[in-house]
């Protein structure tokens, strides 16, 4: 592409870039308009992948109106900030001591691996440990 040509939008609509000749205002798109699919009609059946992705690429989609929202909640027991806290805590202890161990063995390279090593199985022992403590509970 030429370095003297900017094709940009206008930002009202996607995937429409104006012709940068003069006197023209018709845009320029690059695929025809896609027909729109009800939100609430439903899904029909793919009888294959293939059919399924012509599908999706075919239609645009409706959104629903705001009473059909619904706010639904997480996963019971989520994370709490404190845990998220122990197990950083214990990946970052688990590699200073692979950095430490690594680099008396391995030199310079060593302390990297080992390092991402005792990062990674102090994580693992400890959600292990935690998992085991959930299931007696």
């Amino acid at each position: 592409m030429a370095t003297d040509h900017v094709l940009a939008t206008d930002g009202s609509r996607s995937r429409e870039l104006y012709c940068l000749a003069e006197g023209s205002k018709a845009p320029m798109t690059d695929e025809a308009k896609k027909p729109v699919w009800p939100w609430s009609k439903p899904l029909p059946r793919f009888a294959s992948e293939a059919e399924e992705v012509a599908f999706w690429h075919a239609h645009e989609f409706e959104s629903p109106p705001e009473e059909a929202w619904q706010e639904v909640e997480g996963p019971a027991g989520g994370v709490s900030r404190a845990s998220a806290l122990r197990t950083s805590g214990s990946a970052g202890l688990g590699a200073a001591l692979g950095a430490i161990v690594g680099a008396l063995v391995w030199g310079p390279a060593g302390a990297a691996i080992a390092a991402a090593v005792g990062a990674t199985a102090a994580s693992y022992l400890l959600l292990r440990r935690r998992a085991d403590r959930a299931e007696a509970a």
